[in-house]
């Protein structure tokens, strides 16, 4: 299910808050679809805290996700769209589309707050 794809992503555990409805990534030309997962993740259970080593690539990742080049980044909420620009600029990490779409809304968001 969602935790134990979670867990095998990110060694991490966390609980799920809400699942959205599918939308589809290219409506027209397949069907292919996902829905977008929130979960809470609690930073200071013992299991979270040891599975985190930041900057640690690979470290507690689960079955083939140890070999699929990943790299676990802990990223702020509040401010991430600029974070995301600064590691396309600074390292060329290529971002998701669909977390690139929820990060400018998010910023959004945060503008209208001010």
């Amino acid at each position: 299910g969602i935790k134990r794809e979670f867990k095998e992503e990110t060694g991490l555990v966390g609980e799920v808050i809400s699942v959205s409805p599918p939308s589809f990534l290219s409506p027209g030309l397949t069907n292919e679809s996902a829905c977008m997962v929130r979960l809470e993740v609690d930073m200071t259970l013992p299991e979270n805290k040891q599975n985190y080593s930041k900057g640690t690539e690979n470290d507690n990742l689960e079955g083939c996700e140890k070999d699929r080049g990943l790299e676990k980044l802990m990223l702020p909420r509040v401010g991430l769209l600029g974070a995301l620009h600064g590691l396309q600029q600074k390292d060329g990490v290529k971002i998701f589309a669909a977390l690139y779409s929820m990060a400018v809304g998010m910023s959004v968001g945060e503008g209208a707050q001010k």
